[in-house]
This record gives structure tokens, sequence and C-alpha cells, in this order.
């Protein structure tokens, strides 16, 4: 039997409310991401792979972004005002 005709209800049940979630805004602190950037860099400088470390930047650079991005966007708007 194709896995295609078989529907479970309650699995669609749980994708709708995982995607209600996702809507939802959640307010993440600066301090949470500097812990997790921090906690990130050390484990980074520890690792020996590069392509782990490469993975690990590039998280670090998503979770730095989740804050910080709105600041430094604002940062180079007045910046390019005062010039």
């Amino acid at each position: 039997m194709s896995e295609e005709l078989n529907h479970d209800p309650e699995l669609d049940a749980e994708v709708a409310a995982a995607a209600e979630s996702e809507d939802e805004y959640e307010e993440i602190s600066s301090d949470e991401v500097d812990r997790i950037v921090e906690a990130l860099e050390a484990l980074i400088d520890s690792t020996a792979s590069v392509n782990i470390q490469t993975y690990l930047e590039e998280a670090l650079n998503n979770i730095f972004y989740l804050v910080y991005d709105e600041e430094v966007e604002e940062g180079a708007e007045d910046d390019s005002a005062a010039a």
C-alpha cells in the first residue's frame, strides 16, 4: 500500500500546530545571544575539523543576526546619513 494513501489526522494536527507557533513572534534577548555566541566561539576554537568549524561559524552568524541584524543596519543608516 502506498504511503501517500495513509493519512494520519493526528500528524496533520501536530503539523498545523507547529506551523501556527512558527508564525508567532519570539522575543530573543541579547544576553542569550551573547552567551550562545561566546559558547560557539569556544567550541570553534576547540574544533580541529575545518568543515565543522565552518558549520559552527555559520550557526554563530545566524544566531548573532537574530538580535543584532537590525542594530547593525540601523547603525549603517545612521553613518550614511551623517556623511
